[in-house]
């Protein structure tokens, strides 16, 4: 249950953290 858990907010990091990829990519 705790790994599914460290799963899920890994999860949410890396969908954040693509979304600021993209941005950057639209701004350069």
């Amino acid at each position: 249950m705790i790994a599914y858990i460290i799963d899920y907010k890994k999860s949410i990091i890396y969908k954040r953290l693509l979304l600021v990829y993209e941005q950057m990519h639209y701004i350069v």
